[in-house]
């Protein structure tokens, strides 16, 4: 079992949120990236997908490189400030590039903003308190597909099995979410990664991120 829950955190993991997101998006309304083709959608999610996880990966691997952190799980919080920091800013970069391109729609903007607030925190809130990056991350995911559904930006989903079609509502999507944010959650208490306050205060501040970037 605890090979199950470190898979689960590891499928989790805090960088992979935001081409999670996209993904959904785009299986709900492709047609909001500009292209129902799935060769016209492959340059939006590899771009997303470099930008959001591939760079900043490769900056924590040349700090472990280096010995700036003792392991890719970064179990202290003093290990934490130069991967958060180092996050904040590429975040912030490709925040600001796709804002001034206007290649990527509003909905998917308005996500990584909320994604980037919740950072940010994490990184203030860092400099005293452990938090558990993981929960930030789903719940932020989740929050972040209700607005999306709420917004009316969303689409039904069509499922094809065999000789049936089926329309699904897209709100069964952040409703999945939230049990495997659950399942995730516990998963980290399990391995003993975190305490509970600290799932709680991820929770918190997953949701603030979107919350605040809906309103803004």
């Amino acid at each position: 079992m605890t090979a199950f829950w470190r898979i689960l955190s590891v499928i989790s993991h805090p960088l992979l949120i935001v081409t999670y997101a996209m993904i959904c998006m785009l299986v709900s309304n492709p047609f909001i990236f500009g292209s129902a083709d799935l060769s016209g959608q492959l340059p939006y999610m590899a771009i997303v997908f470099f930008s959001t996880f591939f760079i900043p990966a490769l900056a924590v691997a040349m700090m472990k490189a280096l010995n700036m952190v003792n392991s890719f799980e970064l179990k202290t919080r003093k290990e934490r400030v130069g991967p958060l920091f180092a996050t904040c800013v590429l975040y912030a970069a490709f925040y600001f590039n796709v804002t001034r391109s206007n290649t990527l729609p509003p909905a998917f903007i308005n996500f990584l903003f909320g994604a980037l607030i919740s950072l940010f925190m994490c990184l203030f809130i860092n400099s005293f308190y452990k938090i558990s990056l993981h929960a930030v991350g789903m719940s932020g995911l989740v929050m972040g597909l209700f607005i999306f559904y709420f917004s009316g930006s969303s689409d039904s989903i069509t499922l094809v099995t065999g000789t049936h079609t089926w329309d699904v509502n897209f709100v069964l999507i952040p409703i999945i979410l939230l049990i495997i944010t659950g399942l995730v959650s516990s998963g980290r208490l399990i391995l003993k990664a975190h305490q509970l306050d600290e799932i709680f205060a991820g929770w918190l501040l997953g949701v603030a991120g979107q919350v605040i970037s809906a309103v803004w």
